[in-house]
């Protein structure tokens, strides 16, 4: 759930023809939630496309390939092919039930403008805003992002803690968020009936959430579990505890052989 707390102050003077506003406001902005992406256990029964073990027997080679009919009696029969499961840490490395995070943002905005009525049909207002977004942080340091070159070629990758006590944040403060607006109201004929506008301003907003709560699984948050079983569903064993780490290892880059390169960590119970 999310939502935000929000301090705001106006004020307004008026000094001849000329009507000056200024104001502040605080916004404190909180998102909490969780996504738990494959905490429960998931079993995939494509034994034959998977490994080409054939679970019909005595039966014409027509029938016998036919991958997707192969696949099908697998699944009936509770032949299983792989067990897949997500285990989530904390910044501790301790495992956790949820990858719950509680991300937080905090924000400031300062403006003053002057609109000023030069003639009894012209008014002209401008003004000045400025504002800071605040990088985005989760309330207890679960989280972390890469600081290396990930298009470098090095064999491991450390990602990093960033949280207030750190000293590291997803990325730089931003404080020169200043936005000019100008903007003037004409009525040619003095008669209120027409009014003819036109005006520039530079307005800003915070970065799209996604952006960031999308990395809560980063190293060393999340480690993917995997094995093949290629027994009966009742035969597959419960996923053992995974350790984690914020470091990755990468292909070697200089390999002979071809493929690609991946940056994650598949635990394996061949």
């Amino acid at each position: 759930f999310t939502g935000t707390y929000h301090t705001i102050d106006n004020m307004t003077k008026t000094v001849g023809s000329h009507t000056i506003k200024w104001g502040g406001e605080f916004r404190a902005i909180y998102e909490n939630g969780s996504d738990d992406f494959g905490t429960r256990t998931l079993f995939s029964f494509n034994t034959f496309s998977g490994s080409g073990i054939p679970s019909l027997q005595n039966v014409p080679s027509s029938i016998a390939n036919n991958s997707l009919l192969e696949d099908m009696v697998s699944g009936l029969l509770g032949f299983t092919f792989t067990e897949n499961q997500t285990q989530f840490f904390n910044k501790a490395q301790a495992p956790t039930a949820s990858d719950e995070r509680n991300f937080r943002q905090r924000e400031e905005g300062l403006y003053a403008q002057d609109s000023w009525k030069v003639k009894s049909n012209l008014t002209v207002t401008y003004g000045l805003r400025w504002d800071h977004y605040g990088v985005p942080f989760e309330a207890h340091g679960n989280f972390s992002t890469l600081f290396q070159d990930p298009s470098s070629t090095a064999t491991q990758f450390t990602y990093s803690l960033i949280d207030g006590n750190t000293g590291r944040h997803l990325y730089a403060n931003y404080w020169r968020g200043w936005s000019p607006r100008i903007g003037v109201a004409w009525d040619p004929f003095k008669d209120g009936k027409t009014s003819i506008r036109a005006g520039y301003g530079l307005f800003r907003d915070r970065l799209y959430g996604n952006i960031f709560s999308n990395t809560k699984d980063n190293p060393p948050f999340a480690q993917p579990f995997s094995t093949v079983v290629l027994d009966s569903l009742q035969n597959a064993s419960t996923p053992f505890q995974l350790t984690t780490s914020p470091t990755i290892t990468n292909f070697d880059p200089n390999t002979s052989t071809g493929g690609l390169f991946f940056l994650n960590q598949i635990a394996t119970n061949f």
